[in-house]
């Protein structure tokens, strides 16, 4: 007998001999959970897989890095997802952490992103996608805030020119 065939048989003797309906609440929930399909290790490591690799042909599709120059690092080692060479540091210099997941525990991947972009004396970036969702990626504020900076006085630029 499994444990969920377990949790069944318990959660029908005690609604047939119990007044008690939280307990079969409790046991009914924890049947539930055991009864959810979960997600393989070798799966989830292949889905984390997947995003770096994707992070790694955008960088190589719309920055023109060679792709020589940028590749995805095997599961399990220390240090950011993707390598990055010195010429492809001088044209993205980001320490990336991309994290393929349904839950996330944000605040734990950024730390990582950070502890791993500073020892690499990178600019920390988390790269997030959940199934069904956009990839996203996260910055520092004061970094975000630069960018936006350099795109108005590049607007400024272009209207000047014009």
């Amino acid at each position: 007998m499994t444990e969920s065939e377990a949790l069944a048989v318990a959660i029908q003797l005690i609604e047939r001999h119990s007044n008690n309906r939280d307990a079969a609440v409790i046991l009914n929930r924890m049947k539930n959970k055991l009864d959810k399909p979960r997600i393989t290790i070798a799966s989830a490591k292949a889905k984390g897989r997947n995003l770096q690799k994707r992070v790694r042909e955008d960088l190589i599709n719309q920055l023109g890095i060679d792709p020589k120059d940028v590749l995805s690092t095997p599961m399990g080692l220390n240090g950011c997802d993707i390598y990055l060479s010195k010429a492809a540091r001088d044209r993205f210099p980001y320490g990336v952490e991309a994290k393929n997941s349904e839950k996330l525990n944000f605040w734990n991947a950024w730390d990582q992103a950070t502890r791993n972009a500073n020892h690499e004396s990178l600019i920390p970036v988390l790269v997030t996608h959940k199934n069904g969702s956009q990839v996203l990626a996260t910055i520092r504020w004061e970094e975000f805030l630069g960018y936006v900076s350099l795109a108005n006085e590049a607007c400024a630029e272009a209207i000047k020119g014009d």
